[in-house]
């Protein structure tokens, strides 16, 4: 398990998500009455997979032209 988490840790630095990753929780802790279809809705609540990724496209924008050789061209549209 200490290995898969150091893998995982790896490819989150290498491609990026890390700080979608952490913007996520600013997203998930600023919702009030919003109630995803599928989820449970006694309560607010953001997906982590939804809070993630409203923040993926800025995030791949900003850091694109820094980090080109470490990164596809898959998430850049231009």
């Amino acid at each position: 398990m200490m290995y898969a988490a150091t893998l995982a840790g790896i490819a989150f630095g290498n491609t990026g998500v890390h700080v979608p990753h952490g913007m996520a929780y600013s997203v998930a802790g600023l919702v009030r009455d919003y109630r995803a279809a599928g989820s449970p809705q006694d309560e607010p609540m953001v997906p982590h997979g939804m809070s993630v990724i409203v923040n993926a496209p800025a995030v791949f924008r900003f850091t694109a032209s820094a980090a080109t050789s470490t990164r596809g061209t898959a998430s850049v549209q231009r």
